[in-house]
């Protein structure tokens, strides 16, 4: 298989098209999956940032922390969509009658399946859910026990993206590369932008080659997280938390900006937000 795989490489470099390794799929994939894709901050691994997400790509919800201070209520949004997806897969179920081995019993007809852009976000998921379930239940703070259990969730999908077959969480990089072989090394390919640009391109590229190239500008293809590079950090994070900072250090004013349509910004009712 790894000669056959390098083989595939070298046409795929040859062509400037990636190439088929499979004409069957693999892995399940849901009718309607969750999409997450996760920001974290520069410092502490679990620290998040940013998180959007949803099952439907016209209708995504983006979560948004402050740079500093708690990011009580980001997680609690993120516990409320999370935990509000993983029930609706709850609702239907079938009776299998008893046989030799077993009684008769329910099961559900649907898992939840969560879509992430890499192996890196499912570390940072891992990371998050092994800080949120130990955190304590306060029940003077709304959500603080969604949260930890957002926490154990996420623990039990990281922990089933290691084992072979599992569909609960897929890495999209990974998923991919299991049908397609691009003419790029296999650390490039953890890239989404540009594996998906060698299997897919564009109608004005010449050949899958040509657009990964163009997908590597992070001036129009922003990184599909969890880390995020240095251009990103200096050209549009900085000014942001700047503007944060300094919106801190106004008094508070009734009068705020409208967040984006589909979009939850969870500042702390302390500040006015940076415009958005």
């Amino acid at each position: 298989m790894i000669q056959l795989t390098s083989l595939l490489r070298m046409r795929a470099a040859h062509t400037g098209n990636a190439q088929r390794a499979s004409q069957l799929r693999h892995l399940h994939l849901s009718d309607q999956p969750l999409m997450l894709l996760a920001l974290k901050q520069t410092g502490p691994a679990a620290r998040p940032l940013a998180v959007m997400l949803g099952t439907d790509p016209h209708r995504p919800q983006l979560l948004v922390a402050p740079p500093s201070g708690s990011t009580a209520p980001m997680l609690a949004a993120l516990a409320d969509t999370v935990t509000a997806y993983i029930n609706a897969c709850q609702r239907h179920c079938e009776h299998l009658p008893a046989t030799n081995n077993k009684p008769a019993r329910w099961r559900y007809t649907d898992a939840p399946q969560i879509l992430v852009p890499n192996p890196q976000t499912v570390q940072h998921l891992k990371d998050l859910g092994d800080d949120l379930r130990f955190r304590s239940v306060d029940d003077q703070a709304p959500g603080s026990r969604a949260v930890q259990c957002l926490g154990h969730w996420l623990t039990y999908l990281t922990d089933r993206a290691d084992l072979p077959g599992s569909a609960a969480l897929i890495p999209m990089t990974s998923f991919l590369g299991m049908h397609w072989i691009s003419g790029q090394s296999p650390l490039e390919d953890e890239d989404l932008a540009t594996l998906l640009a060698w299997i897919d391109p564009p109608r004005h590229a010449a050949s899958g080659r040509d657009a990964a190239l163009e997908a590597e500008d992070p001036a129009t293809h922003r990184p599909a997280g969890p880390a995020t590079d240095a251009p990103f950090d200096n050209d549009h994070l900085a000014p942001l938390f700047d503007a944060y900072a300094r919106a801190r250090r106004r008094p508070w004013t009734t009068s705020r900006p409208a967040p984006c349509k589909n979009s939850t910004v969870c500042w702390p009712p302390t500040c006015s937000p940076p415009g958005i």
